[in-house]
Parts: C-alpha cells; sequence; structure tokens
C-alpha cells in the first residue's frame, strides 16, 4: 500500500506543476497586443488626450484597411476560381483590380501616418521624424522595431 500511496502522491504532484505550468503559459503567452500601438505611443511620448484621438485614428484606419482586404480577397477568390476558365483579358483586369486597391491600401497607410503626425505637439515632431524612418519595419509582418 505504500507504494501505491507514493504513486498517488506523485502523480498528483505531477498533475498540479503540469497545471500551473500551463496556466502560466497561457497567461504570459507573447500575443499581437497592439502592435507598434504602445510603441508609437511610447516613442511619441503622447499625453492622454492624444492617446485617445490616437485611438479614434486606429479605429478609422483599421476599419478602412479591413474593407479593402476583404475586397482584395474577393476579387482574389473569383481570379483563382476561374483561372481554368477566364480569358487573359479577364484575369488582367481582376489583377488591375486588385492593385488598384492595394495603390488604395498604401494611400490609407500613408494618410494614417500624416494624422499621426497632425495629433504631434511641436516638441515631438523630432521624434516623429526619426519614427518615420522606422514605419516599414514598424508595420512588417516579420520586423519588428530594435526597442
Amino acid at each position: 500500500m505504500n507504494k501505491v500511496k507514493l504513486l498517488t502522491v506523485a502523480a498528483i504532484i505531477l498533475l498540479l506543476s503540469n497545471l500551473i505550468l500551463v496556466g502560466f503559459i497561457l497567461k504570459n503567452k507573447p500575443g499581437r497586443g497592439d502592435g507598434p500601438k504602445d510603441y508609437i505611443i511610447e516613442k511619441l511620448n503622447f499625453d492622454d488626450k492624444q492617446i485617445e484621438d490616437y485611438n479614434v485614428l486606429i479605429e478609422a484606419h483599421r476599419s478602412e484597411i479591413r474593407k479593402n482586404e476583404k475586397e482584395i480577397h474577393a476579387l482574389k477568390s473569383t481570379l483563382y476560381a476561374g483561372l481554368n476558365t477566364i480569358n487573359q483579358s479577364m484575369k488582367d483586369s481582376l489583377m488591375n483590380q486588385i492593385a488598384a486597391i492595394q495603390v488604395c491600401i498604401e494611400d490609407t497607410h500613408c494618410k494614417h501616418f500624416k494624422d499621426i503626425q497632425s495629433l504631434c505637439k511641436p516638441e515631438q515632431i523630432k521624434a516623429f521624424d526619426a519614427l518615420l524612418l522606422e514605419m516599414s519595419d514598424l508595420f512588417s509582418p516579420r520586423k519588428k522595431p530594435r526597442r
């Protein structure tokens, strides 16, 4: 009976330690978070009013980007579903429409950066100019800026 009790206690301890470990991992899991939002707020040293205004800009920006990405997705679905049946002219037309929307996305990003700049106080402009050099890395899915 001693061996059975010892194995039971050991199994319970191992189970509890595994549960604690899984909980710790899930709690501290590095997620996407707010992406570049916190980094920009920190670099530009935004005050509470600027953060509030920045959050409004972010929501408008995300909404516009989502709309454009949905359009691109629909066009790509049409393109790929019809690759064997559509003619070259139709294929070119769909690809040109996708490219035009991608241009709109880039324009939206540029406008968003200008909107962020308009939130800056004169003493923050120098930090914003330095941040502009990091923008392509900041919003890249692969590279993140060094902190």
